[in-house]
C-alpha cells in the first residue's frame, strides 16, 4: 500500500527556505502546485512494504521542523486518507502529530501486502500460482463433484436445532409461573 503525504506552508515561503528544504530531502519529496501563490506544497510517497521508509520519513519530518524553526514556516501535514493531520509551527509539532504520521506508516506497512491497486487481496488466496492447462477441471455437469462441494466435511458437527427431525424431538422447557404475594402478577 502506498501512502502519499502532503505538506503545505501557511504563508509565502522564501526561495532560501525552499532551497534549504530541498537540500536536505529533495531526493524524496517533490514540489506540487499550491492552491495559493507563493505557498510551498510538497508531497512524498511511502510504500508500506519498503523497509527503508521509516528512517526516510523521520528525516523528512526533521527537515520540515528545521525549516519551520529557521524560517518561521508553519506547515499543514496530511495524507490522501486524512487531509489534515496537524501543523508544525515554529519547529513545534502539534501534540501527537509525529506519532500519527508514523502510525499511518505502520498501518500502510501492515496492509502493504494485502492491498494492491486499492484492492484488498486476501493473503490466503494471494498466490494462486501460474495457470496450469493440464490441471483437472471440474465440470458443472459432473454430478459427483457438485455433491462433494455441497456436502459437509466429515469433521463437521451439525447443530441439532437445524435438523428438522431433531427439532421436533426437542421440547421446550415448561415455564414455571408464580403469583406475587398479593396474587395479582405472575413472575417467571
Amino acid at each position: 500500500m502506498k501512502l502519499q503525504f502532503t505538506c503545505q506552508s501557511h504563508a509565502c515561503v522564501t526561495e532560501q527556505a525552499r532551497q534549504h528544504l530541498f537540500d536536505q530531502v529533495g531526493e524524496w519529496v517533490k514540489e506540487v502546485e499550491s492552491a495559493e501563490p507563493g505557498r510551498l506544497a510538497i508531497c512524498f510517497e511511502v510504500c508500506g512494504t519498503a523497509d527503508d521508509s521509516m528512517p526516510r520519513v523521520v528525516q523528512i519530518l526533521d527537515a520540515l521542523g528545521d525549516v519551520s524553526t529557521r524560517f518561521q514556516v508553519t506547515w499543514s501535514v496530511g495524507h490522501q486518507h486524512e487531509a489534515h493531520l496537524g501543523c508544525v509551527r515554529e519547529g513545534e509539532w502539534e501534540a501527537g502529530l509525529r506519532e500519527d504520521i508514523l502510525t499511518s506508516l505502520q498501518v500502510a506497512r501492515t496492509f502493504g501486502g494485502m492491498i494492491v491497486d486499492d484492492e484488498f487481496i486476501d493473503p490466503e488466496f494471494n498466490d494462486v500460482g501460474p495457470f496450469d492447462r493440464n490441471r483437472p477441471v471440474s465440470s458443472a455437469t459432473d454430478e459427483a463433484n457438485w455433491h462433494e462441494v455441497l456436502s459437509a466435511p466429515d469433521d463437521f458437527t451439525p447443530f441439532p436445532e437445524w435438523d428438522d427431525d431433531a427439532a421436533e424431538a426437542i421440547e421446550p422447557e415448561p415455564v414455571q409461573r408464580q403469583l406475587d404475594e398479593d396474587g395479582t402478577r405472575e413472575s417467571f
